[in-house]
């Protein structure tokens, strides 16, 4: 088994995260047109919790796994003991917790089934923080194709278990233990793969890791990450508990899956690039290469999430009736502010990384602390009025107050700016291209052809006026 280098591992990793997504999708599209819309918002507020606590042990600690092992400070030997066992002991606080609050949880949304199924995914709590501290000892000895190959079998045993399930007639009862076989055969899979990792880790000298170090470095992370999570999570969960028409919360799951697909794909694609590249900047001092990568990764946001919006709000509709069913048209409303409420979002999510990298984690949580308490507020008070719109009018409002604090706050403490030129042409290409898309349907084409011919548009316009050029991407991904 060979390492692999940090551009061979952007690749491997890309590429394994993208197939990882992507199955991911496919489940939420099959469970909604196997089990209907109902229960589809119920798998809705599942999984969302399940994602909530799973972050908690993907987030902080391993990264500092990755930081003391390398650190020649530290003895990588007890390193590799603390951060095991602290990784171990917080998977099983999670697993119990899951499992106490569960009735609580359930009560909340008025669905007593998810008790249930709560206590199901109790279980998967610290087999998959065992797999995931696995996964990453992988990551940081670079064998990065080897933990690509592991995401590419979660990948397929996840969607058997899953498919088994449902063909069984089991519903969400199979799905939850669907998520908990996959951890487990994971944890079984990674097992081949850790051959070589005791010749890593095997020195013994340096100091001794104090747990205090290692909470001090992963503690503001996690909670960050938890509190950023936690803001759809209580949405959603709001939603569930007041709108009383089952179906229309399944709709309103859907439109919230889709309008994160940008995020979901490209944005923890992005983190990992970022956050070597900027850490060593900082270490460095450089503002001018600081100011570079605050220019290139607006710029690539803008490329992928500002269409994204337009797509979304000309053609929500047929998009969602084509992937879920006729019915979840209804929801079409309700794209436009749910994906500005994520844009805002990932402004705070892309802050945070240049805070992670310049040893202010702080700053970040508390950023998503206000976001936090802005959605409770929010959604308590517009949901109860106005239904599922008024859930995707709190996330858009929770959304732009994000998109405040990152002009206020980020811009100003590190001092970046980016060229309003710049900004007035990615305005002009977008404005162009909802023009096409509405010449398009009044043309009568149908909806795969509407969205080839935006697509051809919009890379034509980027292209014409440089918006986007293979120089551009070549020194992104030299520096990166």
């Amino acid at each position: 088994m060979t390492k692999q280098s940090s551009a061979q591992g952007v690749l491997w990793e890309s590429t394994a995260q993208t197939a990882n997504v992507l199955s991911l999708y496919f489940i939420h599209i099959y469970i909604a047109r196997k089990l209907g819309a109902s229960a589809y918002g119920v798998f809705g507020v599942l999984l969302s919790v399940l994602l909530w606590m799973r972050l908690f042990l993907e987030w902080g600690l391993p990264n500092a796994t990755t930081k003391y092992l390398l650190d020649d400070t530290y003895s990588s030997r007890n390193a590799f003991k603390k951060t095991l066992t602290l990784h171990l002991g917080l998977s099983l606080i999670a697993g119990a917790v899951l499992f106490i609050f569960a009735p609580a949880l359930a009560e909340y949304t008025k669905e007593p089934e998810l008790t249930r199924y709560f206590r199901i995914l109790a279980i998967d709590m610290p087999l998959y923080g065992t797999a995931i501290y696995l996964y990453r000892l992988l990551q940081t000895f670079r064998y990065f194709r080897s933990s690509a190959i592991i995401i590419f079998i979660v990948v397929g045993l996840r969607l058997t278990f899953v498919i088994v399930a449902i063909s069984m007639d089991l519903g969400l009862y199979g799905v939850s233990m669907a998520y908990v076989a996959t951890s487990l055969t994971s944890c079984l899979c990674l097992i081949p793969f850790l051959k070589p990792l005791p010749f890593c880790i095997d020195s013994q000298k340096g100091h001794d890791l104090p747990y205090g170090v290692l909470l001090r470095f992963a503690g503001f992370q996690m909670a960050f990450v938890v509190l950023f999570q936690l803001i759809p999570t209580i949405n959603l969960m709001h939603a569930k508990r007041f709108i009383a028409e089952a179906s229309m919360v399944g709709h309103y799951v859907a439109v919230g899956t889709l309008s994160k697909a940008p995020h979901s794909v490209f944005v923890f694609t992005l983190s990992l690039i970022m956050l070597t590249a900027l850490t060593e900047a900082f270490a460095a001092n450089k503002q001018d290469l600081i100011q570079h990568y605050f220019k290139q990764t607006v710029r690539l946001l803008m490329v992928v999430l500002l269409p994204y919006g337009v797509l979304l709000g000309l053609e929500g509709r047929p998009i969602i009736e084509r992937l879920y069913a006729q019915d979840f048209g209804a929801g079409a409303a309700w794209f436009l502010p749910y994906y500005i409420g994520f844009l805002g979002l990932t402004a705070i999510f892309i802050m945070s990384i240049f805070y992670q990298a310049k040893a202010q984690p702080e700053r970040s949580f508390y950023a998503a602390f206000a976001l936090v308490i802005s959605q409770i507020v929010l959604s308590w008070w517009l949901i109860p009025k106005y239904g599922a719109y008024g859930a995707a009018q709190a996330m858009m409002a929770t959304g732009v107050l994000a998109l405040l604090i990152f002009v206020l706050q980020f811009i100003r403490d590190f001092g970046l700016s980016f060229p309003p030129g710049t900004l007035v042409k990615f305005a002009t290409v977008n404005i162009a291209l909802f023009g096409v898309m509405v010449a398009a349907s009044a043309a009568g084409l149908p909806l795969w052809s509407r969205l080839a011919v935006a697509g051809i548009t919009y890379a034509a316009l980027l292209w014409r006026l440089k918006l986007v050029t293979t120089e551009d991407l070549r020194k992104f991904t030299r520096a990166s």
